[in-house]
């Protein structure tokens, strides 16, 4: 059982427009569709292509907050979300023909108490899983210091700890070693106050983070693959043309893919392999539902070569 903490998920909802985007006039979409989202909701779906359980847990308050639970409970994903007072945001995708645009709602806050509950919960659930996973936005008022917490308490009751993570909460994750950290370059360059163009300014920057004790340094680079650093070696891992133009990395997948391989005891190859691959399937498979022959395919599909004395 993987526990999977999102503290910021969204109900987000698509609408394809049959028009160029700047179109005036009155337009009548083509489809609506309403989804949940979050990385965090994302891994635990995930989990369930490779017959993995899991526990999402986080914040999710009024109406978009049950629609959320109702959803993973239909999807038989076990579920313990705080309940909070303000509402969980939206997200909207407007999906032109030649184009798309998002918009999204502010994140609600939490208060002391509700993090405090979320705390407790986590403790609990903690009893009854293998591994923590962390990854997805945080509410507008959120204090990174939880992200600290929370790690300290999954650590000390023997669990390995994943996280993916951009921006300034990247840092305070780093401060207490997770077993595995995904980030991306801009979120590197601003923890080691350093510009990296070069995968060798890569390698020496994670430096920062092995001398935390952190074992496995994933650092994505979009359209470009991942450096991936160990306390042994480290990994260069290319992706394949993906003939869809920008693909956004899913740090929900990615960390699914990661775990899912850790616990079935693969080879760091197969296991980087594995999570690489999911956290671009999305792009490759725009529409139906993904298995892992697709995952697998790709993951075949990867160039990955061994980095010595890095």
């Amino acid at each position: 059982m993987i526990l999977s903490v999102d503290f910021n998920p969204v109900i987000r909802k698509r609408i394809k427009i049959p028009y160029r985007r700047g179109h005036i006039g009155t337009v009548q979409p083509e489809r609506l569709d309403v989804f949940p989202g979050g990385e965090g909701i994302e891994l635990s779906l995930m989990l369930g292509v490779m017959n993995e359980e899991s526990i999402g847990m986080g914040f999710a308050g009024s109406y978009n907050g049950m629609a959320i639970r109702d959803f993973l409970n239909d999807s038989g994903i076990i579920n313990e979300f705080v309940d909070i007072k303000e509402p969980t945001g939206e997200q909207l995708f407007i999906n032109y023909s030649d184009d798309q645009e998002l918009i999204s709602e502010i994140s609600p806050r939490v208060s002391k108490e509700e993090i405090s509950e979320f705390i407790n919960a986590f403790k609990e659930k903690l009893q009854s899983s293998e591994m923590v996973c962390i990854s997805g936005t945080a509410p507008k008022n959120f204090p990174g210091e939880v992200y600290e917490e929370i790690i300290l308490i999954a650590k000390e009751n023997g669990q390995r700890v994943l996280a993916g993570m951009k921006g300034h909460n990247a840092h305070h994750i780093a401060n207490e070693k997770p077993y595995l950290l995904t980030l991306d370059v801009n979120t590197l360059e601003n923890m080691t106050h350093l510009k990296l163009e070069y995968d060798s300014e890569i390698y020496r920057a994670t430096r920062y983070l092995r001398d935390k004790g952190i074992k496995y340094i994933v650092v994505e680079m979009g359209s470009k693959g991942a450096i991936v650093i160990t306390d042994e070696i480290g990994f260069r891992i290319e992706l394949p043309h993906l003939n869809s133009g920008y693909c956004n990395i899913n740090y929900g997948y990615m960390l699914a893919g990661f775990s899912t391989g850790i616990l079935r005891g693969y080879d760091d190859e197969t296991m980087l392999r594995l999570g690489i691959a999911s956290s671009v399937i999305h792009c490759i498979r725009r529409s139906g539902e993904v298995d892992m022959s697709d995952i697998k395919s790709l993951m075949n599909k990867l160039e990955i070569r061994v980095l010595h004395d890095v």
